[in-house]
């Protein structure tokens, strides 16, 4: 069906083309010239489409690799300053160990050691991220070492190491302010680059909370003591660098199996450290130790050099993600340059084949026409011939829902009244026909019974040899009409059976049996190679026994669709009498029924018929019974 509907699209075009083409042959030579111009056009518009597709890849791809060494210079630069970071971070945490050790010569000595390394960290940046805009001790190398050495002087001469610490730790953060903002500003927000760039930003607050750590474990250990604001500092400190390290490793999994196994190798470091900061967190009172605090000095600093394989294993990651997209950008800038040359090459000649060739084919089109046009016409028939047969095999809209390709979903009726009836006594009427005769019977049948449909708000469901089936109340909900549709489908469905002479056995009538139920029932298309629109639930089989259970001409109506009928009224129904039988159908319904000869008067037809019955659920429960 989906593809009648493509070939009457594509049929339909090429009817309009082809008057176009008609009028070319027939109009004056300018009146042509003016129409080749518009087919040229038709074809130029293409091609410059695609022209400016290329030029804004290229265009992309030139703009995508730009931002792309940006990010690769700015983590370049962030490794740079993380070193001189990494440096004055020990230079912090010596400096708070030599203040709190009143002047220790080993101490001092190792802080010369320190002081000069951070200026030869400073000395050896070549890409700093530093701008006009901020601080003035950040905008250059040069103007940082000058502020770091004035300090040096100026505030050595009577400081503590709480002082110190804090005076380092805005120093320090200032500079990682310039790194943070470089890798914010660097790749996208999205995707596994960025998740590297993060993680790498992590790291590094939790290197400086780590190196916070130092400092004031190293003045605590050589004073013996440590102040309210030392120890609060350090718990804030600890409980930060462990969220932050947590996080990086939620944001790159391979930094969690760097730092498994840099701290497997050193496990007794890690031990001793924690050790000692368990000894810290609990605030201690003891004997000023300077050897202590060398000791938790160096273990922290192997700790902080253990875990910096993270920061490199990151660098590392966030460079190839880098070179990856550098070389993409600069393919699809080569593939799109090579593209754009050859549609500017191949445009001209290809420009002269189309003007000759529609030259050619200008009388050809012009014969084919008029035949395309009738079969464009042929082809329109047929598809509205198949819409139509579609819709008697389902319902409009769920035909139409399957046409789009969509998915139908059941539904649930809460009330319907179902229609069922055989033909009494149909296999010894095959056995004595042939199959054809068979086959002519029950299409002669049918075909009378299909006609009183339209009459009636009613969808015929299916037809299984002898037995045909219709239901009232779906697709389409009608309230509680459908009992009276149904009812009324029934008077007008025997009196044609009552008529119907079995044409190959003079003399001999059919005689159908008919069974009435009102209840809920799911409904649904099942199958792809031919859907079904198909009915579900309890009310079908009961509809179905109520009909095995009838009499001839007759027709056998369920409790529930009395009840039904009574509401509409115009129907007088009677119970089934004389003899009471009990059935128990799939261990679910036990179910008694009457049966009585009664007139009934349609308030469809205005007819007197015979033929109702009504059919009610036992009053007996079913354990009693048995």
């Amino acid at each position: 069906m989906m593809n009648n509907m493509a070939a009457a699209s594509t049929l339909s075009v090429g009817q309009t083309t082809t008057r176009e083409f008609l009028l070319l042959v027939q109009d004056s030579a300018t009146t042509r010239r003016k129409r080749v111009l518009k087919l040229l056009l038709v074809m130029f518009v293409p091609v410059v489409v695609l022209v400016l597709q290329c030029a804004l890849t290229m265009s992309a791809s030139t703009t995508r690799k730009a931002n792309t060494h940006a990010t690769e210079l700015a983590i370049t630069s962030s490794v740079q300053v993380g070193e001189v970071v990494t440096r004055l971070q020990r230079e912090r945490g010596m400096t708070s160990l030599f203040l709190g050790s009143k002047n220790n010569s080993e101490a001092w000595s190792n802080l010369v050691k320190l002081r000069t390394a951070s200026d030869q960290g400073i000395g050896a940046v070549v890409l700093w991220p530093g701008t006009a805009s901020d601080p003035v001790e950040m905008q250059s190398p040069t103007v940082l070492q000058s502020a770091l050495r004035s300090h040096r002087i100026e505030r050595f001469v009577s400081p503590t190491s709480i002082s110190e610490v804090f005076w380092y730790t805005k120093f320090i953060g200032s500079i990682l302010g310039l790194i943070n903002r470089d890798i914010r500003l660097s790749g996208d927000t999205k995707g596994e680059l960025w998740r590297n760039l993060f993680a790498l930003e992590l790291f590094f607050n939790a290197k400086e909370n780590l190196g916070i750590q130092r400092a004031l474990g190293s003045a605590i250990f050589t004073k013996g003591y440590g102040t309210p604001i030392e120890h609060n500092t350090f718990n804030d400190c600890s409980f930060k660098s462990q969220t932050f390290l947590q996080l990086c490793f939620s944001h790159s999994q391979r930094s969690r199996a760097v730092y498994s196994n840099a701290t497997a190798d050193k496990q007794a470091v890690v031990d001793l450290l924690d050790s000692m900061r368990q000894v810290l967190l609990k605030k201690p009172k003891g004997e000023p130790s300077v050897s202590t605090a060398l000791a938790w000095f160096g273990n922290m600093t192997t700790f902080i050099d253990l875990i910096s394989g993270i920061e490199v294993d990151l660098v590392k990651t966030i460079r190839s993600h880098l070179d990856f997209q550098i070389q993409r950008a600069t393919t699809d800038f080569t593939q799109s340059l090579a593209f754009l040359v050859l549609v500017a090459a191949g445009c001209p000649p290809l420009c002269i084949w189309y003007f000759r060739s529609v030259s050619q084919i200008n009388g050809t089109i012009a014969k084919s026409a008029h035949v395309l046009a009738s079969q464009t016409k042929t082809l329109a028939m047929e598809k509205r011939r198949g819409e139509r047969l579609l819709h008697r095999m389902l319902p409009p809209f769920i035909a139409d829902s399957l046409k789009r390709g969509d998915h139908v979903l059941p539904e649930f009726f809460e009330a319907v009244t179902v229609f069922f009836s055989d033909i009494v006594g149909f296999t010894k009427i095959a056995a004595r026909s042939t199959p054809l005769q068979t086959v002519t019977l029950l299409n002669s049948l049918w075909s009378k019974f299909d006609g009183e449909l339209d009459a009636h708000d009613v969808y015929k469901v299916e037809t299984i040899g002898d037995a045909y089936m219709v239901v009232s109340g779906l697709p389409r909900r009608n309230g509680i009409n459908h009992g009276r549709e149904i009812a009324a489908l029934s008077l007008d469905l025997l009196d044609i059976v009552k008529e119907f002479e079995i044409f190959h056995l003079p003399g001999e009538f059919l005689k159908i049996r008919i069974g009435l139920h009102t209840g809920p029932v799911l409904a649904g298309v099942v199958g792809r190679k031919m859907p079904r629109y198909c009915l579900f639930g309890n009310t079908i089989r009961l509809a179905e026994w109520i009909e095995q259970t009838g009499l001839p001409l007759m027709i056998h109506v369920s409790e529930a669709c009395k009840l039904l009928l009574d509401m509409v009224e115009g129907f007088d129904l009677s119970a089934r009498d004389l003899q009471e039988r009990l059935c128990h159908l799939n261990s679910q319904f036990q179910l008694k029924y009457f049966f009585s000869h009664l007139n009934i008067q349609s308030p469809l037809s205005g007819r007197n018929m015979v033929g109702f019955s009504f059919y009610r659920r036992s009053q007996t429960s079913p354990a009693t019974k048995r």
